[in-house]
């Protein structure tokens, strides 16, 4: 497994304030008892969108570390799917991170991957976030556009499965898909299915609504 860059942002970048941010009830670093690791690192597992790969810009993990003033380690790979973030999961929690940011599902629904065996695998992921004492924040990942949209149906039916297992399990989850509603402009004009600078700070200000 790779090793997870340490980012760190000088400047904060000047972001309005959206609506849809973190919805339930879950852990926080207020209550929830974390045990020996940092509360001052999180880090983001998940795939391209959280990796940055070909992004116009900075990957969302950069601008997370702006907004919030923790060191952000990115641990996306491009490709990855929900079964693949077990594996991240493990390996990032070795940094003993106070918060962990999930983020997958787009390829989920592009390689038509059971809807059970997604949940099961985040639910994998959650318990091994609970059992290192780690804050665990899923994301609902965002629609796609252009020629990626025949893929939102079954992209909706995973974003309600990931929100029914975070509801079930009391995990806090971030709306990312509302929050691109239908704005084609804040996607990398080449694909559809990465975002743009823009995307990506929206992405960032969602997770950050959890801190």
């Amino acid at each position: 497994m790779k090793y997870f860059a340490n980012i760190t942002i000088a400047a904060l970048f000047g972001l309005t304030t959206l609506l849809c941010g973190c919805d339930g009830g879950g852990d926080s670093g207020s209550s929830f008892d974390i045990g020996s690791n940092d509360p001052n690192v999180i880090v983001c597992i998940g795939d391209s969108i959280t990796q940055g790969y070909a992004c116009e810009g900075a990957p969302y993990p950069s601008y997370l570390a702006a907004l919030t003033g923790k060191s952000v380690r990115n641990g996306g790979i491009a490709g990855a799917q929900m079964h693949d973030g077990i594996n991240s999961a493990q390996a990032a929690l070795g940094v003993k991170p106070g918060y962990m940011c999930i983020m997958y599902g787009s390829n989920d629904a592009i390689r038509e991957r059971d809807i059970e065996e997604v949940v099961s695998s985040l639910t994998t992921i959650i318990e091994l976030c609970r059992a290192n004492q780690t804050i665990p924040i899923v994301a609902l990942p965002p629609p796609q556009t252009g020629e990626h949209a025949i893929f939102n149906g079954k992209l909706d039916r995973i974003n309600e499965a990931i929100k029914n297992t975070c509801d079930s399990l009391g995990v806090k989850c971030v709306d990312v898909n509302r929050a691109f509603g239908d704005t084609p402009e804040i996607y990398q004009t080449s694909d559809g299915l990465h975002p743009n600078a823009e995307g990506s700070q929206i992405i960032a200000q969602q997770f950050a609504r959890c801190f």
